[in-house]
Parts: C-alpha cells; structure tokens; sequence
C-alpha cells in the first residue's frame, strides 16, 4: 500500500468514525426523547456522559442499550463506564492494549 493510500484509508475511516458517532448520538437522543425526556435535556445527559466516560464507552452503552431492548435507556447509559465498589473491572473501551509502547520508561 503506497503511502497515499495509506493516507486516503486513514481520511475514509476517520469520515466513518465520524458518521457512525453522530448516528450513535442522534439514537442516544432518540432513545431517550421517546422515554420522555425533552430534546435539550438529553443532549446535555449525554454530552455529561461524553466527558465523564468518553465517546467510545458511551457509543457503545447507547448501541447496546438499542440492540438489548432495556427497558429504561437512561439508566442504562448512566450506568455505562461505572464499576461496583471493590470491583476490579476494566473500563469497556479499555482494550488491555499499552499505549506507552516505545515510551522510554523515563518518559512515563
């Protein structure tokens, strides 16, 4: 793969992260809005949710909120990201993968 297209993959898939993150969100609204809270107020829930979990983990909760059929998307997107007290468990979007790779131990 030369290098353009290298770089012209990299463009396509950041276009489809973006597409697939506003589709997400536009659900997440959605969603809620039909369990009866307003437009505005959920948006800022989920902009809330967005800066204390992140965008992947809440992408994730309101996919699988939609595809799990639960019975109040609220508190389930709420929840999303939250581990019970003395639990020891990986946060959904952590992939176990070391991003310092390469980091020399100093720089840490």
């Amino acid at each position: 793969m030369s290098d353009q297209t290298a770089f012209d993959f990299v463009d396509k898939m950041a276009d489809v992260r973006a597409r697939a993150a506003k589709w997400a969100f536009a659900l997440g609204v959605e969603m809620l809005t039909a369990g009866g809270m307003k437009e505005d107020a959920a948006r800022a829930f989920l902009g809330k949710r967005i800066k204390d979990i992140g965008k992947p983990a809440l992408l994730r909760a309101i996919v699988s909120a939609a595809f799990g059929e639960v019975a109040d998307p609220k508190t389930y997107i709420a929840a999303a990201g939250r581990v019970a007290p003395g639990r020891n468990i990986r946060r959904p979007d952590d992939d176990g993968d070391d991003e310092s790779a390469g980091i020399q131990p100093w720089m840490k």
